[in-house]
């Protein structure tokens, strides 16, 4: 059974080049459809600064998708989680914002 490890920068005996432009790493989560495509979604920030966004990335074939960023760059995005639906569709929820404002968000994606 091959090992999943996309933020060791493995999967199976494919490699993928280290995103250096994320900082802080937290919450993955990820799900496989049934076509055998793994998706990943994770909150990250680019430097201390900055909002925590959420990123959405898939694996097919031999290779990663570029990492997509979610919510806007105003607001923060923490603890995404994905769900895939028996139709195939990508489903990923979040919290926004922070205090009374805090919301929860959710995404319909459909892979181009």
């Amino acid at each position: 059974m091959a090992k999943s490890g996309f933020f060791n920068n493995q999967v199976g005996t494919k490699t993928r080049k280290q995103d250096k432009n994320r900082l802080n790493l937290q919450t993955p989560n990820d799900e496989a459809d049934s076509k055998g495509v793994v998706w990943v979604v994770w909150s990250g920030k680019r430097d201390l600064d900055s909002p925590w966004r959420v990123y959405l990335t898939y694996f097919q074939g031999n290779s990663w998708s570029n990492p997509i960023a979610i919510p806007s760059p105003e607001e923060d995005g923490r603890a995404p989680r994905i769900s895939i639906g028996s139709d195939g569709e990508v489903w990923i929820t979040w919290h926004s914002g922070s205090g009374k404002g805090m919301r929860v968000k959710i995404l319909h994606y459909k892979k181009q």
